[in-house]
C-alpha cells in the first residue's frame, strides 16, 4: 500500500506506507473470551474470530462484522466498523466499534476503539446501580499491534521487532531505548485525592490501591504520576510503528507493552491465552532470557482495561467505553517528530472563522473586539471555566474526576457549596444546560484553546457514559441521556447515572436532553460517534411519545406526553421538557435533513403553546416551578430560524412567530429579576442570577421578528436583563460554581452582536400573513387519560352489575 500526504510546517513524510493490523481480544470474568482483527487498510477478518471458555477450550462462538455506511459526507476522511461478539446461542454480549481517521496534516492515523453493553439496565425503582445483573464484568481488553507481512491473517504477532523506543511522559518529552521487556501500567490519576471515592466500585469501597504509574524497563522497575506515552517500535526492515496515547493516565487503568509473545499476556501459536500472570520477578525472569534469542517474536500493544491489574471493570448496561490513539509508520526519526506534533495536541477540523465571520453560527462576535463594559464583564465570569482557581480543570483535581467512567465530566460542586457541615457530595453534572455546546462556543468566538479541549473531553465523556445505550428497555429509555446527580445528595453508586437508591428514582427524560453540543463537535471533529449520538437523541424524542410501548396502552392509545411534561406530570404548557425536546429535534433534523424530525417539533409547539393563549393563565411567575418557560421560548425562537433557513414561512412559521411575540410583550410588562422577591425560592442563589439572562436570549429572539419602536423595546429590555444578570452575579462569591458558569457558557454569546445593532445588517425575517388559529386542543397525558378510561369502565361495570341485583330483586319481589 502506498500513500502520498502533504503537510505545511511539519516533518516530511514517507511516500510509502508500512500497513498494520490489530487483534482486538476481549476476556470477561467468567473466561470467556474473544478476538477480532482489522488492519490499517480497513480490513476487517469476518473469518479470524477465536473464543476460549475458562479452560482454553474453544466453544461455538461467530463475528459480525461489517462497514458502517449510516453517516453520509462526514466532514473528514474516515471508515467506521462495528461487529458484535456472540455467546454460544447467537446472543450479542459485546458489541465493538472501530474507526480510523486520516490526518494528513499530523502525519498519523487517529484510532478509536469502543466496547459496548448494549443490554437493558433492571433499574428497580428507578435506581440505577452499579452490580446489576446484566453488567459486563471484564477482566481484560486489549489491542495487539504487528506490521502485516506474508505470513496472512493468522499472525498473532510478528518477527522482526527488534527494539522499542519511547518517552513515558509529554513533558519533558525524553526518549529512551528498550532492547527487552518494556511495560506500562497507569494505576491511578496519580492526583493528590486519588483516593477519592468518586471511584467506588459495587461494594462500596474504592477500588483505587496504588498511585500513579508503574513502568517496567528491561528488567527494572520505576514509578511516576502521570503517563501520556509515546512508543516507536524499530522493526528489522528499515521501518517503525509509531504510537501516540493521548489521555492515557486520565482514563487509567491503562497499560502499554512490549513484551515476547510467549511472555505474560500474549497468545500463543496455538492461539489459546497464555497465563495472565504478570508479575515483575516474571516478566523480569522472560526479559533475561530473551535478550540472547535474536529470533524472538514480539508483540506490542495496548491494554483499554489491563489485566495485570487485577481488577474486573464494570461495563454497566447500555454503557460503553472508548480509546483513541495515533498510529503511523515510516522512518524512526521522522515518526519520533510526528509523535512531539502530535502530543501538542488535537486540532479540530475547521478553523474558527468558518463559524464566527462567514454567520455558520449565527451572531457570533469575535474576541478581541471592541465591546461593551457589560460583555466583557461577561466574558470575565465566562473564562473562570478555563483560568483561576475556579477552573474546571481545578475542579477534576479537587474532586480526582479522572479514570475511563469520569473523565470529562464535570464535577457538581454547587451541590455541596451551602452544605453547613461542610460535606462534600459526589455529584456528576452530566451536560446539563448543554455545557458541550458553550464550551465550543466561546472557543469558536476566539476563546482559550483549552475551551476546546474541555469541550472534547466532556463530549467524549457524554457520548460513551451519559448516554444510554440500548433497543432494549422503555423506548422512553433508550438512547437518551442520563440526569445529573439528583439534587443534595451523594451519587452513592448510581456513578453518572442519576439515581442512587434512597431517592425518588428516575431515569432519563426530555427534562434533561441536550443535542447541539454534539451537533457541533460533530461540525467540528467529524466523530462518527457524535452523529449517532444526535440522531439516536432525535428518535428517542420520538419513540418516548409512541402510546404502544407502555403500561397503559390497553386503556388509552395515542401520544403519551413524556417529552411535553414540565414540573407536573399534567402541564403541559411552555417548559423545560418540550423546549430541549424541541432543541434535540433540530439537531437532529439539522444533521440528518429528515423531515420527521422537525414534524414532531411542531406537534410539540402546538401542544404546548398557542397564539391567542393568555401567558398570564400559567402562572408563570411562580419562578420556583415555571422559570423553565424561558428555555422553550429560546428553542422556539431557534425552530423560526430553521424555517427561515428552509425558506418554509407556512402555517406553523406563523404560528411559532405569533406565539413568541405574544410571549415576549407579555415578558416586557411582567418579568423581573429572579432574585427581586427572594423569599418564593427555596435557594435564592448565584444561579438564578445567571438564569436571568435567558431573558435577554428570549427578547433578541423577538427583536429578530420586528422592526421599529417594537425592536428597539424588545432590545431594551434584553440589554436591561444582560447588565442586570452579569451584575448580580459578579457580586456572589460563589460566581465560579459549576452551574452558574455552565448556564454562562451557553447563554448570552450573542449580545453584542444584537447590541451593535447586528440586526440592522440583516435581511428582516419574514413576517407571516395574518392567520386566524384554530382554539388549541388541551392535552392531556396517555397515563391520565387511562385513568380517566378505567374509572368510566369501572363504573359502567358497577352499575351494570347494580343494574343486574335491582333487576333480579324486582323479579324476586314480583314472583
Amino acid at each position: 500500500m502506498s500513500r502520498s500526504t502533504e503537510r505545511k510546517g511539519g516533518p516530511e513524510l514517507n511516500q510509502s506506507r508500512l500497513s498494520v493490523q490489530m487483534l482486538l481480544t476481549v476476556t470477561l470474568e467468567d473466561g470467556r473470551s474473544w478476538s477480532a482483527r482489522v488492519d490499517d487498510d480497513q480490513r476487517v477478518s469476518s473469518e479470524y474470530c477465536k473464543s476460549y471458555d475458562g479452560s482454553g477450550g474453544r466453544w461455538s462462538l461467530r463475528i459480525q462484522a461489517e462497514v458502517d455506511a449510516s453517516i453520509p459526507d462526514p466532514p473528514k476522511a474516515s471508515n467506521c466498523y462495528r461487529g458484535q461478539f456472540l455467546s454460544a446461542v447467537g446472543e450479542s454480549v459485546l458489541q465493538w466499534f472501530a474507526s480510523v481517521e486520516r490526518c494528513k496534516s499530523d502525519g498519523g492515523d487517529r484510532w478509536s476503539i469502543t466496547l459496548r453493553n448494549s443490554a437493558a439496565a433492571s433499574h428497580p425503582r428507578g435506581v440505577w446501580e452499579l452490580g446489576d445483573a446484566n453488567s459486563l464484568k471484564i477482566r481484560s481488553a486489549r489491542l495487539a499491534i504487528a506490521p502485516v507481512d506474508g505470513r496472512g491473517w493468522d499472525l498473532v504477532s510478528a518477527g522482526g521487532m527488534r527494539r522499542l523506543q519511547a518517552c513515558t511522559e509529554q513533558e519533558p518529552m525524553e526518549w529512551s531505548q528498550s532492547d527487552g521487556i518494556w511495560d506500562l501500567a497507569q494505576f491511578s490519576s496519580g492526583a493528590a485525592r486519588s483516593n477519592s471515592p468518586i471511584h467506588r466500585e459495587q461494594s462500596g469501597i474504592g477500588r483505587v490501591t496504588s498511585q500513579g504509574y508503574r513502568l517496567l524497563h528491561s528488567g527494572e522497575e520505576s514509578t511516576g504520576t502521570r503517563a501520556t506515552p509515546s512508543v516507536v517500535v524499530i522493526l528489522d526492515r528499515g521501518q517503525a510503528i509509531g504510537l501516540h496515547l493521548p489521555r492515557f493516565w486520565q482514563k487509567f487503568p491503562k497499560a502499554l507493552f512490549y513484551r515476547p509473545v510467549d511472555g505474560p499476556h500474549a497468545l500463543s501459536s496455538s492461539g489459546n491465552p497464555v497465563s495472565a500472570v504478570n508479575s515483575v520477578s516474571a516478566s523480569k525472569q522472560s526479559t533475561e532470557v530473551l535478550r540472547s534469542r535474536t529470533d524472538a517474536e514480539w508483540e506490542f500493544g495496548l491494554e483499554m482495561f489491563p489485566n495485570q491489574l487485577d481488577v474486573l471493570e464494570e461495563l454497566q448496561p447500555g454503557e460503553q467505553s472508548t480509546f483513541e490513539f495515533w498510529l503511523a509508520t515510516g522512518a524512526v526519526d521522522v515518526l519520533k517528530e510526528q509523535l512531539s506534533v502530535i502530543a501538542d495536541g488535537v486540532r479540530p477540523r475547521n478553523d474558527r472563522p468558518l463559524f464566527c465571520e462567514r454567520g455558520r453560527i449565527a451572531w457570533l462576535t469575535p474576541r478581541g473586539a471592541d465591546v461593551s463594559p457589560e460583555y466583557s464583564k461577561y466574558l470575565e465570569l465566562v473564562d473562570q471555566a478555563v483560568a483561576g482557581s475556579n477552573s474546571f480543570f481545578n475542579k477534576r483535581e479537587e474532586f480526582d474526576e479522572y479514570g475511563w467512567r469520569n473523565f470529562g465530566d464535570v464535577f457538581a460542586d454547587h451541590e455541596s457549596a451551602y452544605n453547613a457541615d461542610g460535606e462534600v457530595y459526589v455529584s456528576h453534572y452530566n451536560n446539563q444546560y448543554d455545557m458541550i455546546y458553550g464550551l465550543g462556543i466561546q472557543y469558536l468566538t476566539g476563546g482559550d484553546s483549552k475551551y476546546l479541549e474541555l469541550m472534547q473531553d466532556l463530549a467524549r465523556h457524554v457520548i460513551d457514559i451519559d448516554i444510554y445505550h440500548t433497543d432494549e428497555d422503555l423506548p422512553c429509555y433508550n438512547h437518551g441521556l442520563f440526569w445529573h446527580t439528583v439534587h443534595y445528595v451523594d451519587a452513592g453508586l448510581s456513578t453518572h447515572r442519576g439515581y442512587p437508591r434512597g431517592t425518588c428514582g428516575g431515569g432519563p427524560s426530555s427534562g434533561h436532553a441536550y443535542a447541539r453540543g454534539l451537533l457541533l463537535h460533530y461540525c467540528l471533529t467529524g466523530d462518527p460517534t457524535a452523529y449517532e449520538a444526535v440522531e439516536k437523541m432525535g428518535e428517542w424524542m420520538i419513540a418516548a411519545e409512541d402510546g404502544r410501548y407502555t403500561r397503559y396502552w390497553w386503556l388509552a392509545g395515542g401520544e403519551t406526553g413524556l417529552t411535553s411534561a414540565s414540573g407536573l406530570e399534567d402541564y403541559h404548557g411552555p417548559g423545560r421538557g418540550p423546549g430541549n425536546a424541541i432543541e434535540v429535534l433540530l439537531s437532529a433534523y439539522e444533521l440528518t435533513q429528515q423531515r420527521r424530525f422537525l414534524d414532531q417539533c411542531e406537534v410539540l409547539i402546538r401542544r404546548c403553546v398557542h397564539p391567542d393563549q393568555a401567558p398570564e393563565s400559567l402562572d408563570l411567575l411562580d419562578v420556583e416551578n415555571k422559570w423553565f418557560y424561558l428555555i422553550f421560548l429560546q428553542a422556539l425562537g431557534r425552530y423560526l430560524e430553521v424555517k427561515i433557513s428552509m425558506d418554509e414561512i407556512d402555517l406553523m412559521y406563523a404560528y411559532g412567530q405569533s406565539t413568541l411575540l405574544r410571549y415576549a410583550d407579555w415578558m416586557v410588562e411582567h418579568e423581573r429579576p429572579f432574585l427581586s422577591e427572594p423569599e418564593k425560592l427555596e435557594y435564592p442563589n448565584e444561579t438564578w442570577a445567571a438564569q436571568d439572562i435567558r431573558k435577554t436570549e428570549v427578547f433578541q429572539w423577538a427583536a429578530r421578528h420586528t422592526t421599529g419602536d417594537q425592536r428597539a423595546r424588545y432590545l431594551e429590555r434584553a440589554q436591561w436583563f444582560f447588565r442586570h444578570a452579569v451584575e448580580e452575579l459578579d457580586g456572589f462569591e460563589t460566581k465560579g460554581l459549576c452551574r452558574p458558569i455552565a448556564l454562562l457558557l451557553a447563554n448570552g454569546y450573542t449580545y453584542e452582536y444584537f447590541r451593535r445593532g447586528g440586526l440592522d445588517e440583516l435581511p428582516p425575517a419574514p413576517t407571516a400573513p395574518a392567520v386566524t388559529f384554530p382554539p388549541q386542543v388541551v392535552f392531556r397525558s396517555q397515563k391520565t387519560r387511562a385513568i380517566a378510561n378505567l374509572k368510566r369502565t369501572l363504573m359502567l361495570g358497577l352499575l351494570v352489575c347494580c343494574g343486574g341485583v335491582l333487576a333480579g330483586a324486582w323479579w324476586w319481589i314480583r314472583t
